[in-house]
Order: structure tokens, then C-alpha cells, then sequence
């Protein structure tokens, strides 16, 4: 068997990723490689069903034709999970098994999307689908834990938080800093939050006091519920646009009562 053969793979969407590949004429030998590769348990090749797959790439296409290889081995990260891709050539045709590796577990392609669309209430599950809606928003989100994510948006750091018990909920949040030079200066911070929480719909402002004692921590943050993709593109829109008027406002008002 030869393993970790250079080769740039085409996707749909027209990019080329250099994958490495471990190909063998050895149906065993692919499931060993397989499996020292990802550290987890994959299923007996002999007894899965193989898709076929006539959207294959060329460039793979043609390596395994010029090594007359049967079999051939891939993986590679998508949203931060670890795919498996494994090809097999019959005659003129070509088969596809495959998957995704979630919490030390695999799961066939079709498997993971069952599991996904039938536990979106766990917690995990509810921060996967927020990830990837992001990502479709053209957000380069990280998960944090087992409860928030990440992203920047238009240079600032913004955070979700996920309850597991909710279906649907999350918590939009801003932090900030603001120094403090005198007592009258942190009460005027608190008053301000205060008027902020009154004037400003589905926002709520908090302060809180940090080891620094001239220096607050504001947080801004916008609870809301999601039942489908769409509507998770509108509240987040909207519990953006809120959260940005509430800071804007919050300095403006700090700002006046000098």
C-alpha cells in the first residue's frame, strides 16, 4: 500500500485543496489506514453500502487508473470536523463511502444527518447548527466549549450561547471595556446601562467590575429563538443591528452626561 500521495483534489465549488491519499488494491489495508489515521473505529468495509459516485475528480480518477488501484483514502476537515473519504473503482464506474468523525465517534454521511436532525435539542448538536449557519453568512465562526461560538463582524468580537435545554434559542453578546478614573465615573456607568436597558427594546446592558479597578466590563447581549434557517439569518440581522444601536447609545449618553 502507498500512503500519503500529494494530490489536488477539485471541489463543486471549483477550488482545488491538496489532500493526501493512501491507495492499495487491499480493502483491509484502506480500513487499517483509515483508522491509524483518525485514531476511531470505522465500520467492516465488506458490509457498508457504497454510493455511486460519478462526480469523483479527475485528478483522483486518473491516479488510481494509472496505479490500476482499486481502492483509495482521504480525509480532510469541514467545520471543524474530520471527514473520511474513501473511493472505489469497478470496471468503469466509481463508489463512494464516507463520513464524518463527531466526538471521538464516526458516523457515515447519511448517519450524521439523521443524528443531527434528530437530536436538535442537544446542546452540541444546536452549536453545530448555529456554526454552520454562520459559516453560511460568510462568518468564519470557532466553537468554544460546549455552549458558545465565536465570530467577528465588522472588526468586533461577538459571542452565542447556546442553551441545551431550549430548541431553537440563542444569546447574542457584545463585551466591552470602559476605564474609570473616579467612584462618579462608575456610577455614571451603571446609570447609563440603566437608561440603556429602558430606552432600548430586547437589549439588555450590563456592568460588571473586574480585577482592575478602573476598568468595567460591559456586556450587551440580545436573546432570541430560531425555527429555521431563514429565520435564524433574520434574528441574528436584527439582534446585531440592536446591539450595535446599544452601544453607539451608551457611549453617546456617557458622553453628554460628562
Amino acid at each position: 500500500m502507498e500512503k500519503d500521495l500529494e494530490l489536488v483534489v477539485e471541489f463543486g465549488n471549483g477550488e482545488g485543496k491538496l489532500l493526501k491519499y493512501a491507495i492499495s488494491n487491499d480493502i483491509n489495508e484502506i480500513a487499517e489506514a483509515a483508522i491509524k489515521k483518525t485514531k476511531v473505529i470505522i465500520p467492516d468495509l465488506h458490509e457498508v453500502e457504497w454510493k455511486l459516485n460519478p462526480g469523483l475528480s479527475p485528478s483522483v480518477m486518473d491516479l488510481m487508473k494509472s496505479k490500476n488501484i482499486i481502492y483509495s483514502m482521504t480525509t480532510f476537515e469541514e467545520n471543524e470536523l474530520l471527514n473520511i473519504v474513501i473511493n472505489k473503482r469497478a470496471g468503469d464506474k466509481w463508489f463512494l463511502y464516507g463520513g464524518r468523525i463527531f466526538e471521538g465517534k464516526f458516523y457515515s454521511y447519511d448517519d450524521f444527518n439523521h443524528f443531527f436532525n434528530n437530536i436538535l435539542k442537544e446542546k452540541k448538536a444546536m452549536q453545530y447548527v448555529c456554526y454552520t449557519l454562520l459559516k453560511d453568512e460568510g462568518y468564519s465562526p470557532k466553537m468554544l466549549g460546549n455552549s458558545f461560538l465565536s465570530f467577528d463582524h465588522e472588526g468586533h468580537e461577538y459571542r452565542i450561547y447556546i442553551d441545551e435545554d431550549q430548541r431553537g434559542y440563542f444569546r447574542l453578546s457584545y463585551s466591552g471595556t470602559w476605564t474609570c478614573k473616579t467612584t462618579e465615573d462608575k456610577m455614571m456607568l451603571f446609570i447609563s446601562a440603566s437608561i440603556i436597558n429602558l430606552s432600548v427594546k430586547y437589549v439588555k446592558t450590563s456592568v460588571f467590575l473586574t480585577e482592575d479597578n478602573s476598568v468595567m466590563q460591559i456586556m450587551v447581549s440580545f436573546d432570541t429563538t430560531f425555527i429555521d434557517n431563514h429565520d435564524f439569518n433574520r434574528q441574528l440581522k436584527l439582534a446585531l443591528k440592536e446591539i450595535e444601536f446599544a452601544t453607539n447609545s451608551l457611549s453617546k449618553y456617557i458622553e453628554e452626561h460628562k
